[in-house]
């Protein structure tokens, strides 16, 4: 006689609540995407400026205040003076770029109709190529002119974030005193190793990336003058930008010097691309290893995947903040599974291999 079977019943309460979770998570970061985004900003910016403020604790013997005001007036100073130098020239190059524009248009026009082979209908796939450039580059100045419109809204928020950013650099203790109360003291250990390992390696990233950025940007706009490309200086800009998205913003910011030099002569767009190409070994193995060692590498697949969600959940700025997201996970996860070595007790930070 065959003895029944036995029927396990799954419960799948914790599955639903976990979606359900999630789905209202989604939601409230919808809700408050902007509060949300000024608070994650002030916290990368104070990470990054908090070693300067604690250099000048240490050697000059300032007080919290005067070091936080000195480090943040040296900061406005340095990007206003920047901004002071490099828009008029960039005004001036974004004008001459756009009274040439027919010219371009006609130039790429004809390049590309030679490159294609006869019989291929070039002219009406030239005639869409161009359409579809001009259609893009039309949404693009829309959405330019929303923000513009918006000004007022960007100003004020720009403004919540100055002072978050001073506040958090005055007293940062309270704040960690009050995130440690909500965690159980088991646990508290752990926490404190992972926002270590956090502060250190995002205000290193931060440091690293913006050094980087410049290099990129500067060897970009020599290069590019060097083989004389029109509007040197702001394509140098857009591949300086493109740094702070890796893998995807380094390709866009190199289309529109290619497609101007293409204009040009293929003579030309071969020595923008070749410009290119020198500045990106030049980053991958000079720059890259000088400035963060290898101790940061990121895989490609998560970057790719943390660019589209920030940036499906909060726009352009999200893919910029992508990569500063996967530093802070990926280091709290490593300070999270540290363990205290043997010698040092509770204050050791050794990983374990």
């Amino acid at each position: 006689m065959n003895s029944p079977r036995s029927v396990h019943i799954v419960n799948l309460l914790p599955a639903v609540v976990t979606a359900l979770t999630l789905i209202a998570a989604w939601h409230w970061v919808a809700v408050l995407q902007r509060p949300l985004l000024l608070i994650g900003l002030a916290v990368l910016f104070a990470l990054a400026l908090n070693p300067g403020v604690r250099w000048l604790e240490r050697t000059l013997h300032l007080s919290r205040t005067w070091s936080v005001v000195l480090t943040v007036a040296g900061v406005l100073v340095a990007v206003v003076g920047l901004l002071a130098l490099a828009v008029p020239v960039l005004g001036a190059q974004l004008e001459a770029l756009v009274q040439r524009w027919p010219e371009t248009r006609a130039g790429l026009n004809a390049r590309l109709a030679g490159l294609l082979p006869e019989g291929f209908g070039s002219n009406d796939f030239v005639q869409r190529l161009t359409q579809a450039l001009l259609d893009g580059g039309g949404a693009l100045f829309q959405g330019l002119g929303g923000v513009l419109g918006q000004l007022g809204g960007v100003l004020t928020s720009v403004v919540f974030l100055f002072v978050l950013v001073v506040y958090t650099l005055l007293a940062p203790r309270p704040l960690v005193r009050a995130a440690m109360t909500l965690v159980p003291r088991v646990l508290r250990l752990r926490v404190r190793r992972a926002a270590a390992r956090v502060r250190t390696n995002t205000g290193r990233w931060g440091r690293a990336q913006l050094l980087l950025m410049t290099a990129v940007g500067a060897l970009n706009a020599v290069g590019f003058w060097l083989v004389g490309l029109d509007g040197a200086l702001l394509y140098g800009l857009l591949a300086g930008l493109g740094e702070a998205i890796p893998t995807v913003g380094p390709l866009a910011a190199a289309v529109p010097p290619l497609v101007a030099a293409l204009a040009q002569t293929p003579a030309q767009a071969g020595w923008v691309l070749l410009v290119a190409l020198v500045a990106q070994q030049l980053e991958n193995h000079v720059l890259v290893p000088l400035l963060l060692g290898g101790q940061l590498e990121l895989h490609p697949v998560a970057v790719l995947a943390s660019i589209l969600l920030l940036s499906s959940a909060f726009g352009v700025l999200g893919a910029f903040l992508a990569v500063p997201a996967l530093v802070v996970a990926k280091s709290g996860l490593e300070g999270w599974f540290a363990r205290p070595t043997a010698s040092h007790g509770d204050s050791g930070l050794r990983e374990t291999r």
